[in-house]
């Protein structure tokens, strides 16, 4: 019960014991009653709804979402312009906290990218032979194909990287390109990728044809160490300083892959049958093939990449702030709705509250004699006492027959023990008495008929019907 009920009811209770009967109120007790009551609400300070500023807070801030999702929708739809200005895409990135990957690969000539490119080509050249030595090893030694049939997939970035070197050396490398060492070792790198591309481990003829081309790698590169050392000058000098040094591991490594792989050759047929055999379960666990070495990508590839890096993060960057804002949005409604059906539900109790306890128990009182008579009636006519015998002990006991010692009598017309209730009570014993009512099991058909229709009449007024938040 809200306290100003509580402080009413007390109001109630005291002019009763005044002698006033609270059941026929007069105008002048009723504004008594209700004078006692704004003494204790006296200097209440008048506040807005339940909830009201904060709600107002709520939808301010959700609209101010609402409107920045807006702006990072338009946002998106120019981020191709954004991306096509490089002035417009610097600032957004700087904006949007985007680190600057492509930095690190700065704007140089055709000629220097290539050398770049012919130093880390090289480079994983070098990977490539390694990767072949293990393949071949692995192959001879675990009678398994798997890291040879492998390097068909890394042959294809052999072949990419010798095929983007022989287009630099066509532009940039016309001064040299007639130097029989350099065209004898552009021509058998390239056809020992290609070769690489064609063996099949499980062809022995493929794999004597790609081993040719590994002899003709190795054959070609000790004179074109000899040149490079000696002949080169100029820009690409520095790069290849450390290509001579990878390249000359690189040669140790094919002599050593060309006997790995001519024992494999040799050991044929021995490891085809034990492929065979192991292919039927028998034979213990196989070592783990050796990893692939990963593609080789140019200068340009890099930057490419890294420029697209920028470009997604940026992106990025916008839709998820896009998608946190929206996500708020929904949060902030979800509440919002939560909030305003719980004020709702508050306000429809207290309604409710108000009913049973100030407004009802006036019109409950005008009936209560007609209810008392037909619960009785029924008593005596023995109909469903069970129920009638539960509505009956809603009604206040009469205390004076208590008191003289008869908590029950006996009554003349039902020829049954009933307990004797008060033919009339005060406003305060009617609220506590349609609280019983209220509560009751089985509920009484006479009492809901008449505080049904009042309740929904008040509800449709005090509470109204739930409105979600705007």
């Amino acid at each position: 019960m809200p306290p100003i009920e509580i402080v009413r009811k007390w109001a109630l209770d005291f002019l009763a014991a005044l002698g006033s009967d609270v059941s026929a109120l007069t105008e002048t007790e009723s504004k008594t009653s209700d004078a006692i009551v704004n003494v204790f609400d006296n200097g209440k300070v008048s506040a807005a709804p339940d909830g009201a500023d904060d709600r107002a807070k709520q939808k301010e801030k959700r609209e101010q979402l609402e409107r920045d999702v807006k702006e990072l929708d338009e946002e998106l739809k120019k981020v191709g312009e954004v991306l096509n200005d490089p002035a417009k895409f610097a600032r957004e990135k700087l904006k949007r906290g985007v680190p600057n990957y492509s930095d690190a690969y700065p704007q140089i000539s055709e000629e220097e990218e290539f050398w770049d490119d012919l130093k880390t080509g090289t480079e994983k050249a070098q990977e490539y032979i390694d990767y072949l030595n293990k393949a071949a090893h692995y192959a001879v030694n675990a009678s398994d194909l798997t890291g040879l049939e492998r390097f068909k997939k890394v042959a294809e970035g052999l072949k990419g990287l010798t095929d983007k070197l022989n287009d630099g050396l066509n532009k940039f490398g016309k001064r040299f390109k007639q130097l029989k060492q350099v065209t004898a070792w552009y021509s058998s790198m390239s056809s020992f990728a290609q070769a690489s591309l064609d063996m099949n481990p499980r062809d022995p003829k493929s794999v004597r044809r790609w081993v040719d081309s590994m002899k003709g790698v190795v054959a070609t590169t000790d004179p074109f160490i000899d040149w490079v050392q000696d002949k080169l000058k100029g820009a690409g000098g520095a790069v290849f300083s450390i290509v001579v040094a990878q390249l000359k591991v690189g040669l140790a490594g094919l002599d050593a892959g060309v006997k790995v792989v001519t024992a494999y050759l040799d050991r044929y047929k021995a490891i085809m049958d034990e492929i065979d055999r192991q292919s039927g379960g028998w034979g213990p666990p196989k070592p783990v093939p050796p990893p692939e070495p990963h593609p080789w990508k140019s200068r340009s590839e890099r930057a490419g990449e890294a420029k697209y890096r920028e470009m997604t993060e940026y992106v990025e960057k916008i839709r998820q702030e896009r998608e946190f804002k929206a996500n708020q949005i929904k949060q902030a409604k979800e509440k919002a709705l939560k909030d305003a059906r719980e004020a709702y539900e508050r306000k429809h109790k207290a309604a409710i509250d108000d009913f049973n306890n100030n407004l009802f128990p006036k019109t409950y009182l005008r009936h209560r004699p007609q209810l008392r008579q037909t619960i009785l009636a029924n008593l005596r006519k023995r109909k469903d006492q069970r129920s009638n015998g539960a509505w009956w002990d809603c009604l206040i006991s009469d205390d004076a027959a208590i008191q003289r010692g008869n908590p029950r009598e006996m009554d003349p017309q039902a020829g049954i023990f009933i307990t004797p209730t008060l033919a009339n009570v005060n406003q305060s014993q009617a609220r506590d008495e349609v609280t019983l009512f209220l509560k009751v099991k089985p509920p009484f058909p006479d009492f809901t008929k008449l505080h049904g229709p009042g309740l929904e009449k008040h509800l449709a007024t005090a509470a109204g019907p739930f409105k979600p938040p705007e």
